[in-house]
């Protein structure tokens, strides 16, 4: 499977503070078990643009000229899982939950202002295991290939603040 789609961030809070809803890519590979029940591994990628409007607030500049540069924050999960459908697929539309376990990195870039570097919302670089539940409708558009769009919900097991993210994915399966 390939998809695409947005990211919502949601924690640590100064990910959801000072950083945009991002985009994301991926892939993934399902095994069927039987008509309701599938095993699936899936790597995504989110990257998402610093708010610069949100950041320059917090030192009085909000609304000013002053451009930043770089500051962004890059989300990698990689899920290994269950996709269960509560009817067997079929030609139509069918709905599926999914869930499982992942590895989530979080990682922001440097950001530089117009005199070099910034010292803004602090760095984030977190690496955790934790676990992923959504849901998803599948559309069958012939016998081997269907569209799909889903949503779920993240969330790191790491120290301090869990890292938290919601990607909302639209994508093509081959079978």
């Amino acid at each position: 499977m390939l998809l695409v789609g947005v990211t919502f961030p949601l924690n640590p809070e100064t990910l959801h503070d000072f950083w945009k809803i991002g985009k994301n890519v991926g892939a993934g590979i399902s095994y069927p078990m039987n008509d309701q029940l599938g095993l699936q591994v899936l790597a995504n990628y989110s990257t998402h643009k610093i708010d610069q409007e949100a950041l320059l607030g917090i030192f009085g500049l909000g609304g000013s000229n002053v451009m930043l540069t770089g500051g962004d924050a890059n989300i990698l999960t990689v899920t290994a899982g269950f996709k269960v459908y509560p009817q067997p697929p079929t030609s139509g539309l069918a709905v599926y939950g999914i869930a499982g376990i992942g590895f989530i990195k979080l990682s922001t870039k440097n950001l530089s202002g117009p005199s070099g570097p910034v010292a803004g919302p602090q760095t984030l670089d977190t690496t955790a295991l934790g676990p992923g539940v959504g849901m998803g409708f599948d559309l069958m558009l012939g016998e081997r290939f269907s569209i799909f769009v889903e949503s779920q919900y993240f969330m790191g097991l790491n120290e301090g603040e869990s890292t938290q993210h919601v990607p909302v994915r639209f994508g093509l399966t081959f079978q």
